[in-house]
This record gives C-alpha cells, structure tokens and sequence, in this order.
C-alpha cells in the first residue's frame, strides 16, 4: 500500500484575517504560492501523518480515487510537495488572533528578523546598527536561541533572517548553524563572511539556508573603502570555500555615493561565481552612516542608480534575479494615497517581528531600544501573547493618513511609502506622526 504525506520542506498557513488566507511555502526555494480552501484543506489533512490510499479515498468519499494520479499532479504544480515515504511528523496547530483587527494582518508572523548580537569584525561605515568591536553584557545561549527558534517553527513561520552585528561572532553560533538546517523554515544569514571556515561551510551547506554575502564594490579600492583594508582579499577567499561546499550564495550590495559605478562588476562577479541572486539597498543614512555624508547620495543621484539597476534588471532577467530596495520608498505598497481614512500600516506588526539579542520582540529592527514598541520576551513570554498584544494597534490601522502631521500634505506622497512607517517617525524625530526620517525628502 502507498502512503503520502507533505514533505518538510513545505510550509501550509491558514492566515484568517488575511487577504490570502490560504499559503504554501518552499523553505528551499523561497516562494510562496497563494492556494484555495480545497487544496489548503488536503495537504492540511496530508500534513498531519502519512496517509493510505484507503484513507484519501475516504475523505474524498470515492472508492475509485486514484491516489498516484492526484499525487502526481500536485507535484507537477509544487515540486516535491507530496512524497511517498514517512517523514518525522511536524503538523503544527494553526495559529489564531484572539481579536478582529481592522486591516490585513496574519494569524502569526511570517517572517522574523532576528539579530543575533551586535559585536562585529568590522566597524563599516555604512552601518545602521553602528556595530563594533564593543562586546554586549549579555548574551543567550545557544539553547536559548534553539528554544526560540523552536518557537518560531511551531507557529509556522516561513522565514527568519539571521544578522547582526556579524553573526559568525556569537559564541554558540556553530551550535546554532548546526540546528536551524534540520528545521521547517528558510534561514537568509547576513554576514561579511570574513570568518567562515571549512567545518562552517560544510553546516551551512544545507537547502533551507542561504548566505547573504556582503559585497560593495567589484575592486579592492570600492569594498575596502567602506570595510576596511584587506577585507576584500579575505572575502574573496572565503567566496572559494563557500563555493567549493556549494553554499547557497546571495550578494548583499549597498550602493553609496563611492560605489555606483561598481554596479555591473557586482553583476559579472555573480554571474561567473554561480551567485544565486543579487540584491541592491540604496544607502539608508541612519547609524553610522549618517556620520558620513561623504556616502549619502542626492535625489538625483539616487534616481540615477536605481535606473541603472533597473536596466540590469531588465537586461539579466534571464539570467540572475536582481533585486532593489530603496528605504525612502519603504516596504509596504498598501496604501491608498487618495483617501484620507485610509490606515496607516507596513509589514511590522501585521506579518513581521524583529527579536533583540536578548530576546525582546519588536515590530521591526529600527523599534529596537523603544520600550514602547516591545511587546515582550521569548525567553518567558509566548509568541501568541506577545503577537496577539495591544500595544502595536497604532501600527495595526489606528492611526489614519489624516493623523500624520506633514506626510498627508507632501508633494511626494502619491509615491513614497515611508511614511507607513511608523517606527522610523517616533525612533529618529521622537514623533510617531511625524516625517519617518524621510530620505527623499530632506534631499529634495
């Protein structure tokens, strides 16, 4: 007799309060598909054990189902969603809000960003966390951080991001590295990558994990400028190795006001070394970057470089996904700009969290240090509690477009999407209705 079940390596959401209730997500490719309620209510049932062919014909209430065909075909959809061998068990309960929010929020998050520490190998000049080699009081453990983690895959979180800091510099991150490629989440791990080694490049040569390599220039010259000096040259050694234990590779790039002429070396290194994809953030001038405007670009400038990644997106479409952030724009494309009721929201707080060192849960990285925006501790509080808190409402529709004191009225606001963020506004002008250190604004 077959017998089936969901593999691993996909995640199943039910999100009820959600404009797509219904997700599937490959932790080894990274996409997630939006499904029906048929389709979510048979892998659900696929999910929970392995199941025979007498089984799937009765919850289709048919004698005659032919089971391989079914299975077939789903796999032809979703590769490898269905398999034919008895995995260990990991059907997850279904996270639930305990309230009716007012906008398109998620039973639990979906994606977490977590940074590990703040100690560094470098101090770069472009960091927002103004890391170094100041070491931090206090630390969690290995088996904290596996705990937590535990946690997260429970509630069926699709993707977490590992940075710091550089995360290579915790003390248990080998134990760390050595669990979260066995777990049912994708893993992105940020890093300079200066401090990988053979027995770290063999743990991270695992199909949920990719290494998002930080790389700001093609030259020596470019990298080191914002690294410091021999950065590159170690880099490039390390880029071997990880490519010798053929580790998921991504490029992390900041383009700076030194660096923009760099963008198609950045393209032909990644197209020759199999780089998996590539991905483009337009200097954020907050941390330590902000003390060096030897880096900061003007609007013009700005929309220079983003037409240039834009053509080598269009360019390499075939060949390599090119990716650009720009933090003026923000990352939310939620609201209606004509309406002056329309809620105030982003991904913090409504699909996202961001986990401090030490534990503390945050709506995103830049709502690190306000107690105001922590809504509680994993090392003693649940994720449902901390997630299902009153606390983030204003982030969560309470706040409207017509609250925001100077956004509302700007000749920008048509096309900028800062201004949904919220956590910028109170963490950078202490006004959680003001400007949101609005990058294409004050270089207007």
């Amino acid at each position: 007799m077959n017998t089936y079940q969901l593999s691993r390596s996909w995640i199943l959401r039910y999100d009820e309060h959600h404009n797509a209730p219904y997700t599937l997500f490959d932790i080894n490719r990274g996409y997630e598909y939006v499904i029906n309620h048929s389709i979510f209510s048979f892998l659900s049932f696929m999910e929970q054990k392995d199941r025979g062919d007498a089984e799937i014909s009765d919850l289709f209430e048919q004698d005659d189902v032919d089971c391989a065909q079914i299975v077939k075909r789903l796999n032809k959809q979703w590769k490898g969603l269905i398999i034919n061998k008895e995995e260990v068990g990991s059907a997850f309960s279904f996270p639930k809000l305990s309230f009716s929010p007012k906008i398109s929020m998620c039973s639990s998050p979906k994606t977490a960003e977590i940074l590990l520490t703040t100690l560094c190998n470098l101090e770069c000049l472009h960091c927002v966390h103004s890391c170094g080699h100041q070491k931090e009081g206090s630390l969690l453990s290995g088996r904290e951080w596996i705990e937590i983690l535990q946690t997260l895959e429970r509630s069926r979180i699709q993707k977490v991001v590992l940075t710091g800091g550089e995360i290579f510099t915790h003390p248990h991150i080998d134990e760390i590295v050595e669990v979260i490629g066995k777990m049912k989440m994708r893993f992105i791990l940020l890093t300079n990558a200066m401090l990988i080694t053979k027995e770290r490049a063999e743990l991270l040569n695992k199909s949920n994990i990719v290494l998002s390599v930080s790389l700001d220039g093609n030259t020596e010259q470019s990298h080191d400028f914002l690294r410091g000096r021999g950065a590159y040259n170690t880099l490039m050694k390390r880029m071997q190795l990880l490519k010798e234990y053929n580790v998921n590779r991504i490029l992390s790039v900041t383009l700076h006001a030194k660096n923009t002429n760099n963008i198609q070396g950045i393209i032909d290194y990644a197209l020759k070394e199999n780089i998996k994809a590539v991905n483009f953030t337009i200097l954020d001038e907050v941390g330590r970057a902000k003390e060096h405007e030897i880096l900061h670009l003007s609007s013009i400038e700005r929309e220079k470089c983003k037409d240039q990644v834009r053509n080598i997106q269009v360019k390499y479409e075939n060949e390599l996904p090119i990716f650009l952030l720009d933090p003026a724009e923000g990352l939310s494309k939620n609201l209606d700009c004509s309406n002056y009721d329309a809620p105030i929201y982003c991904t913090g707080a409504t699909s996202h969290i961001a986990i401090s060192p030490t534990g503390d849960v945050y709506p995103c990285v830049y709502g690190f240090g306000e107690s105001s925006l922590c809504s509680g501790n994993l090392k003693h509080t649940s994720l449902s509690k901390i997630w299902n808190t009153d606390k983030w409402n204003m982030l969560r529709g309470d706040i409207l477009l017509k609250d925001l004191h100077t956004c509302k009225a700007c000749s920008l606001s048509n096309s900028c999407q800062t201004k949904n963020c919220r956590v910028r506004a109170l963490k950078y002008k202490r006004d959680l209705y003001g400007v949101p250190n609005c990058i294409a604004c004050h270089n207007e």
